[in-house]
């Protein structure tokens, strides 16, 4: 019998959440990031209507905003609430956003379409990692983070290329219309496979069957909307430490004893390029590895070094 806890669940489910995962996560990004590729379908007809090209590039640029906008509101909810409430509503408003970008009759619409579907696509990379972390073992979110991110980069410089030949062939709304039944069919989905993940993990707790703290895995529990009772203290704890970090990196660099001048704060950056390269290797196989290697020779137990 196996316990109710996500990290119990069969490799074949995990891999089942994952997939639903990289498919939620690429088609909410694709949504609001690939339109690029397709304004030169749409711009003739905004411009016999006096829009100026500023205000068409509009389309791209709110929705950016929003992608923060989200961020900030549906995280510390996620940590609050739990993952499936928030994967579920995110999947929701994309599905509507979708149906509205598809059929819109003006600038205006279309504007405040995307804008929903940014606010709704939002948390999926950083919700998506969260759910990873929380259904997979430790010794195996190496290799699970590995092939998120690169079917997730493959699948969305795919359908980008794809989406102007699509809208070429069918027109430019079929391509709101693919994600549209994209995010409807993985809703579905979703609400059948991906429970909450949202487990208390208490660092005291022994890897032994216990059924007095975890029910039995049934499928009607995996149905319930959240496991845990919400806190929102940790979304409040979130909030204030998401506006703690926009004023205090720039303000310590340039401070005493760092003493940066104010035009090379940026070359901070630098490190994340290298990270960047470096990462896939790292962050695969050899860091699972590693963590399996290190807890054998401590009698069983990985300790963070």
């Amino acid at each position: 019998m196996k316990t109710l806890h996500t990290l119990n669940l069969s490799i074949v489910r995990k891999f089942v959440i994952l997939t639903i995962l990289i498919v939620y996560a690429v088609s909410g990004l694709c949504l609001v990031t690939a339109l690029g590729a397709l304004i030169g379908f749409f711009l003739d007809d905004y411009e016999k209507e006096g829009i100026t090209q500023v205000q068409i590039s509009g389309l791209l640029t709110y929705p950016s905003l929003f992608l923060g906008v989200g961020n900030i509101v549906f995280m510390p909810l996620a940590i609050a609430v739990g993952r499936r409430p928030v994967l579920l509503l995110s999947l929701l408003f994309l599905f509507i956003s979708g149906i509205l970008c598809a059929t819109n009759q003006s600038l205006a619409w279309h504007l405040a379409a995307r804008c929903v579907a940014a606010f709704s696509a939002a948390q999926c990379m950083a919700l998506v990692l969260l759910i990873i972390q929380d259904v997979f073992f430790l010794h195996q979110r190496g290799r699970t983070f590995q092939l998120f991110s690169s079917f997730e980069v493959l699948l969305n410089f795919s359908l980008t290329i794809v989406s102007s030949y699509m809208s070429e062939a069918l027109g430019w709304r079929s391509w709101y219309w693919l994600f549209t039944a994209i995010a409807g069919v993985y809703f579905v989905l979703a609400f059948i496979f991906v429970p909450d993940t949202d487990y208390p993990r208490p660092p005291s707790a022994e890897r032994v069957l216990d059924t007095e703290n975890f029910m039995p895995c049934t499928w009607r529990l995996d149905m319930r909307l959240a496991v845990v009772k919400s806190d929102f203290k940790k979304a409040i704890m979130t909030w204030k430490q998401m506006f703690e970090i926009w004023f205090f990196p720039m303000s310590s660099l340039v401070s005493p004893p760092y003493n940066w001048a104010n035009a090379t704060v940026s070359l901070i950056q630098i490190d994340q390029i290298i990270f960047a390269v470096l990462s896939v290797p790292m962050i695969g196989l050899s860091s699972d590895s590693f963590i399996q290697r290190k807890a054998r020779l401590n009698r069983g137990i990985h300790e963070p070094v």
